[in-house]
């Protein structure tokens, strides 16, 4: 069982931020600026921030990041300043783990959206329809053990055919999403924020493979 060690904690939140959205668009060619170091500063931040040690100095360090990434992109401002408050109110409450999860997955779909949307210069309905489908899985997994087998099942199931049939996931994709989401979740191991962030970052890995390799 993997240990919820905090410094690991931030690096896999870091990584299940970050890591995806850089490699969807590696390939065709990043344009480094200022304002996307800062935005990779500010997510470095919220991950720092979850993991609850010196939390005032992370929310005030991200919202100084933040305001710097927003500075070519002022429609980001109220998105990174409400995410900087959600986090200092998630991170400051005693919750339960399954909770904490779910409230961070929301965290980082809107930190994923703000960078995508500083390395593309915008953003589409279909980009967000496939942030949501990559981490809702995650949501599912950690409440399985709360719900019957065959309907977190189901609701793993149907969110990959979503992402295959709009086209966002290759079949190998929406097939280990099923795989890694069932075997990760709440009815196989005790719920842990560690191994959770490394499923999500494993899932965006296997979906960036499967995208290059067809």
């Amino acid at each position: 069982m993997m240990q919820n060690s905090k410094p690991v904690l931030v690096a896999l939140s870091w990584l299940q931020i970050a890591l995806m959205p850089m490699l969807y668009l590696w390939s065709a060619g990043i344009q480094w600026s200022l304002t996307l170091v800062a935005t990779l500063l500010f997510t470095l931040c919220l991950a720092g921030a979850r993991g609850q040690i010196k939390l005032i100095w992370w929310l005030a360090t991200a919202a100084i990041f933040g305001v710097i990434a927003a500075s070519a992109q002022w429609l980001l401002l109220p998105v990174i300043l409400a995410q900087v408050v959600y986090s200092g109110l998630i991170n400051s409450q005693k919750l339960s783990q399954a909770l904490e999860i779910t409230l961070w997955t929301i965290s980082v779909f809107f930190a994923q959206m703000v960078l995508l949307y500083q390395l593309m210069q915008g953003t589409t309905w279909q980009l967000l329809l496939l942030l949501a489908v990559l981490l809702i899985p995650q949501v599912i997994s950690v409440w399985a053990d709360r719900m019957p087998v065959w309907l977190a099942l189901i609701m793993l199931a149907a969110v990959a055919v979503i992402g295959y049939f709009s086209g966002q996931l290759t079949l190998i994709a929406a097939g280990a999403l099923v795989v890694i989401a069932a075997a990760s979740s709440t009815r196989v191991l005790k719920v842990n924020a560690n191994l959770q962030a490394l499923a999500s970052v494993l899932i965006g890995v296997i979906f960036i493979l499967s995208r290059l390799h067809g």
